[in-house]
């Protein structure tokens, strides 16, 4: 039996997470531009799927197929989103801003950054990280917190 290291899995989670809320929009964009394409390869006397009868329903189906997978993986990324986002608010502020800074946001000298947003020593920076990590872990993959 595998073990899984949740407190691995869930920093990649929100080492992800402004990705995917920009990769979210990205797609929602995508899927616009698709609709016009569909629209254009409908439309009568359109030249944009010019050819033979043939071509213009494979370049409807790709144009269909692309679509319908942008938005699976859009409703899949909507939801990890959603997920985090719930895991989060069961934080207090402290751990949610302090998971922000660290693994969210990236910041260069993030404890630093923890210490001076939180007023608190390293050690203690340390510390609510720590615990932050594990709370989030339990509320995202439903763990124990201790």
């Amino acid at each position: 039996m595998i073990e899984i290291d949740w407190k691995a899995e869930a920093v990649k989670e929100l080492r992800n997470y402004k990705f995917n809320v920009q990769g979210v929009k990205n797609l929602r964009e995508r899927i616009e531009i698709l609709d016009a394409q569909l629209e254009g390869i409908r439309s009568p006397g359109s030249t944009e799927g010019a050819g033979s009868g043939r071509e213009r329903d494979e370049t409807y189906c790709d144009v269909i197929t692309k679509r319908d997978n942008m938005r699976r993986r859009l409703d899949i990324i909507e939801r990890e989103i959603q997920l985090i986002d719930k895991a989060l608010s069961a934080l207090s502020q402290p751990e949610r801003d302090a998971l922000v800074i660290r693994y969210i946001n990236s910041e260069y000298n993030s404890i630093g950054h923890i210490c001076s947003n939180l007023h608190v020593e390293r050690t203690k920076a340390y510390s609510i990280c720590a615990g932050a990590l594990q709370h989030f872990s339990a509320a995202l993959f439903g763990l124990s917190a201790e």
